[in-house]
């Protein structure tokens, strides 16, 4: 089966976001070594996570472009749903060393362990367990295994996330001028967190009226939105 030319625009997105991940953990790392900044390392990490949860789109894409070869739900399921909890959980750690500094490990402790039995869910709870079925379709991915799975993710996706995004928000209305480059960075953050959230809830198949063909909309919200969390985290010089 060939992929048509939807197919081919998803896994070409999916591969960007891949590699924008990817792009921004090697820079953190670099700014790490020029500003000894604690944190950026951590932002590194995160960045790779979240650039990860497009594994399973980018390898269906190049199996099938490369090999003809199908990818199976349960290769698919884990390239995609083990990254969320990690990312998530570097994201509540650093959040909360704005918010909450004193609480930020038992936050992202919190957020870990719900992640792990998400996680475990995955592995063995049969209603929702991955097999090793062909995953693929003419729109690449079958957009029953986000179904199934997804669904399960959204509440801890999108109560976290929009959390990040607001506080973000609210930090930037509080500051005065004085602050404004903080102040746009807080700003940036918020709007970026909020447009991940919803993007990666779209692009997860939540809705039946949005067809698969039109997953390249959500991920160019998602590119978007990363590219204003990875620049509202860069560090500044002069910190």
């Amino acid at each position: 089966m060939a992929l048509n030319i939807w197919a081919i625009l998803i896994g070409a997105s999916e591969t960007i976001l891949v590699l924008l991940g990817f792009f921004y953990f090697f820079k953190f790392f670099n700014d790490y070594t020029k500003y000894k900044k604690k944190l950026t390392p951590f932002l590194a990490f995160l960045a790779l996570s979240l650039g990860s949860m497009h594994l399973g789109g980018s390898v269906a894409f190049f199996m099938k472009l490369i090999a003809n070869q199908d990818i199976t739900y349960i290769t698919y399921g884990f390239l995609t749903y083990i990254p969320l909890p990690i990312g998530l959980t570097l994201a509540v750690f650093i959040g909360s060393d704005v918010f909450q500094p004193k609480l930020k490990w038992i936050m992202a402790s919190v957020h870990a362990a719900l992640g792990i039995t998400l996680l475990v869910a995955l592995i063995g709870w049969p209603e929702i367990q991955m097999e090793e079925l062909p995953a693929t379709t003419e729109t690449l991915v079958d957009a029953n295994v986000q179904h199934i799975v997804g669904t399960i993710f959204t509440a801890y996706l999108i109560s976290t996330v929009l959390a990040l995004g607001f506080n973000f928000l609210q930090i930037s209305s509080k500051m005065n001028q004085s602050e404004i480059t903080m102040k746009k960075k807080s700003l940036v953050l918020g709007i970026g967190w909020i447009l991940w959230a919803l993007g990666e809830f779209f692009a997860k198949g939540q809705f039946d009226f949005i067809p698969v063909e039109l997953a390249i909309l959500p991920n160019t919200i998602i590119f978007t939105a990363l590219i204003m969390i990875f620049l509202g985290f860069a560090p500044l010089k002069e910190d």
